[in-house]
C-alpha cells in the first residue's frame, strides 16, 4: 500500500503540473481559435486544476500520516487521509470519486 501511495502521489503531481502547463498554453492561444469552445474548456480546466490540487493535498496528508504518525505505523491503521475520516466513507470510494471527477473534467475540458 505504501509503495502504491508514492506512485499515485507522483502521478497526481505530474498530472497537476501538466494541467497547469496546458492551462497556460490554452490561455495564450489566439482568440480566433475555437472561440466558441474556449470559455467552456478554460473554465473546466480551471476547476480541474483546483480539484486536482485538493486531490494532491489528500495524498500529502496520507503520506504524512504514514511517515510521521505512530498509530499508522503500529498495524492498527484507521482510514488514512482527511476526507475518509471526516465523512466516514471508505478510502476506496473517496479516491474512486476523486479520480472519476478528475477524468470526467479532463474529458469535458478537452
Amino acid at each position: 500500500m505504501f509503495d502504491f501511495e508514492w506512485v499515485h502521489f507522483g502521478y497526481n503531481i505530474g498530472l497537476e503540473l501538466a494541467l497547469v502547463m496546458l492551462w497556460r498554453m490554452y490561455r495564450s492561444a489566439p482568440p480566433w481559435r475555437a472561440a466558441s469552445a474556449r470559455p467552456v474548456g478554460l473554465h473546466a480546466l480551471t476547476v480541474l486544476i483546483v480539484f486536482q490540487g485538493c486531490h494532491s493535498i489528500e495524498h500529502i496528508i496520507k503520506l504524512t500520516q504514514y511517515l510521521f504518525v505512530p498509530l499508522f505505523q503500529s498495524g492498527k491503521v484507521p482510514t488514512p487521509g482527511l476526507l475518509p475520516q471526516v465523512t466516514g466513507w471508505p478510502i476506496f470510494l473517496v479516491h474512486f470519486g476523486f479520480n472519476m471527477i478528475v477524468w470526467t473534467l479532463m474529458l469535458l475540458a478537452l
